[in-house]
C-alpha cells in the first residue's frame, strides 16, 4: 500500500502543484468542513492529493470518498507526509 500511496501522490503532484499555484494566485475564497476560511497557500511545500466531489452525487462520489478515506488511514499508519484535500463547489 505504501507504493500505491507514493504512486498516487507522484502521479497527481504536478497537476496539483499547477492547480494550487493558479488558484492561489487568484483571489480564491475557500472554507474547510467547519466553515473556517482556508487559504491554499497553507499547502505550499507539502505534497497534496486532491479529489473533487459534488455533495449531491450518489454514484461514484461515495466510492471515491471511501477510497480516499482508506488512503488517508494508510498514510497515517505509515507516516507518509502527504495532505489529502477534497474540494467541492457545492455550498455548505
Amino acid at each position: 500500500m505504501h507504493r500505491f500511496a507514493i504512486a498516487v501522490a507522484s502521479n497527481v503532484l504536478a497537476v496539483v502543484t499547477l492547480t494550487i499555484a493558479c488558484a492561489a494566485s487568484a483571489s480564491t475564497s475557500l472554507q474547510d468542513q467547519r466553515g473556517v476560511p482556508f487559504d491554499l497557500q497553507m499547502l505550499r511545500g507539502t505534497p497534496v492529493v486532491v479529489t473533487f466531489i459534488a455533495t449531491h452525487c450518489r454514484d461514484a462520489c461515495p466510492l471515491v470518498n471511501a477510497q480516499f478515506e482508506q488512503l488517508q488511514r494508510q498514510l497515517q499508519r505509515t507516516h507518509v507526509p502527504i495532505r489529502l484535500v477534497t474540494l467541492t463547489l457545492d455550498p455548505l
